[in-house]
């Protein structure tokens, strides 16, 4: 093919947080004199709805063909552009079995996502089905991902001259597993910091050391690993042993500009009648720690009335820290309204934006926050808050687990205006050196890169 080089993201979803942005972002940025992005997906579940209009194809891997493409590295007429419908389901589903399992597996699945972590369903039917399927936990994390097939078949549409970007761990595997099929030039971009989080996605000692093999081995083979940040890198290094001058650090990308814009419409939402106002904006679920910021508010209220706390976002964990809020008498103080399209008008509104996950690879929201003039109050978790405040000099860092500390960093940027005036107005310039042309120029240079070390290789 003498055309464009495809450039095809592997994910497990179309939707989803941080890191699926970054995707979209990235893809539908990519110099298309150079490049064609393609965007494959692992999982589809077709109740969630993508929040974006996609401008780049997107393929399902479970229900689409295979795409065709002309000689440029474009789709041929007719080939579709999916509008974003498809999502992976809360939990890998366990394999299909009859009697006692069969049954479980439909309660299983006829039950809330917020259920289901409630009563930890999840690692319970994992227990039943090792037992009375006798399988090894190798032999689980295999049977798991026993439907590549559609996979190879997917990939295989595309040239030699495609660079695959596996986005993310499951994917970052699976591309791995598929060099079994074809030896392809792929890139591994992870999101987070896989020591803290792969305890998190497997609870099991077991089935978690195969899975840090798996991902371990997967970035060994990858031509390059990509991190938003370097404390991630770091942590690859140490704990999965992986040579440090395979990784790079890009940033994620953020737009900036289109990001200021947003943030001037009105809101979605009608905005609280208090003096102060700040906002959260993350999934429910349990490294973002929305306990501690409901605790420092019940400290908070101690010494000030008059502010209120927005916590945009759903998931899983959400109704509990609603009961949590009615429990400490708070709901005049933290709204739990949900996800909003667009998050940014509220932070622009808001006198800081609070962040309290255990962990935080990156901090993109703290980015958005700083684009929009709130000022960043965070916990020093590892790693991306300290690495995007640069140590505190564009926002305020607390202790983790320290309600009483992050409580008084909420009151401190209430009351005092010169700080928060001079953190706001380094906010944005700081939040600038992320912004998506930039580091779209950084990972341009690492496909064309790929691409050209494959040509020579032949």
């Amino acid at each position: 093919m003498a055309g464009r080089i495809p450039i095809v993201f592997v994910e497990q979803v179309p939707w989803g947080g941080g890191a699926e942005r970054a995707v979209y972002s990235l893809a539908a940025r990519l110099d298309l004199a150079k490049f064609s992005p393609f965007i494959v997906h692992l999982f589809d579940q077709t109740e969630q709805i993508m929040p974006f209009e996609s401008v780049v194809p997107l393929i399902c891997v479970k229900t689409d063909p295979p795409p065709v493409l002309d000689s440029e590295g474009s789709l041929l007429e007719g080939a579709f552009v999916e509008q974003g419908t498809h999502a992976v389901p809360v939990e890998i589903p366990l394999q299909k079995s009859s009697g006692l399992l069969s049954w479980l597996h439909h309660l299983y699945r006829g039950l809330s996502p917020e259920l289901r972590t409630r009563l930890r369903m999840g690692e319970i039917l994992q227990t039943i089905s090792r037992r009375f399927q006798n399988r090894t936990p190798y032999e689980e994390a295999m049977a798991d991902r026993n439907d590549m097939g559609r996979l190879n078949v997917i990939l295989s549409a595309f040239p030699q001259e495609a660079v695959f970007v596996a986005v993310m761990e499951e994917a970052s595997i699976q591309l791995w597993l598929n060099q079994a099929y074809q030896q392809r030039r792929w890139v591994a971009w992870l999101h987070t910091i896989e020591s803290h989080f792969l305890p998190i996605l497997y609870p099991h000692l077991e089935r978690l050391a195969v899975e840090e093999w798996l991902l371990a081995n997967a970035s060994r083979n990858a031509e390059t690993v990509v991190f938003p940040s370097q404390g991630c890198k770091e942590d690859l290094c140490e704990q999965f042993f992986v040579h440090p001058e395979h990784i790079r650090v890009i940033p994620n990308p953020l737009d900036i500009e289109a990001i200021i814009r947003q943030s001037k419409e009105n809101p979605s939402l009608d905005l609280p009648k208090r003096t102060t106002m700040f906002v959260q904006v993350g999934r429910f679920q349990q490294e973002k720690n929305h306990r501690l910021l409901i605790e420092a508010c019940q400290l908070l209220r101690r010494q000030e009335e008059d502010f209120v706390v927005i916590c945009l976002g759903d998931g899983p964990l959400r109704a509990g820290i609603q009961a949590l809020v009615d429990e400490y008498g708070l709901s005049e103080h933290v709204l739990l309204p949900g996800a909003v399209a667009n998050p940014y008008p509220f932070m622009a509104a808001a006198r800081a934006a609070i962040l309290t996950s255990d962990f935080e690879s990156f901090a993109l929201v703290l980015v958005e926050a700083m684009a929009c003039g709130a000022v960043p109050v965070s916990v020093d978790c590892p790693v991306g808050p300290r690495e995007v405040l640069n140590g505190g000099d564009y926002g305020m860092l607390t202790p983790p687990d320290d309600p009483q500390a992050l409580a008084d960093a909420m009151l401190k940027i209430a009351y005092d205006d010169e700080l928060y005036a001079r953190l706001s107005a380094l906010g944005l310039e700081r939040a600038r050196i992320y912004d998506i042309d930039p580091i779209t120029r950084q990972w341009e240079t690492l496909l064309l890169g790929t691409a050209l070390q494959r040509k020579e290789e032949k």
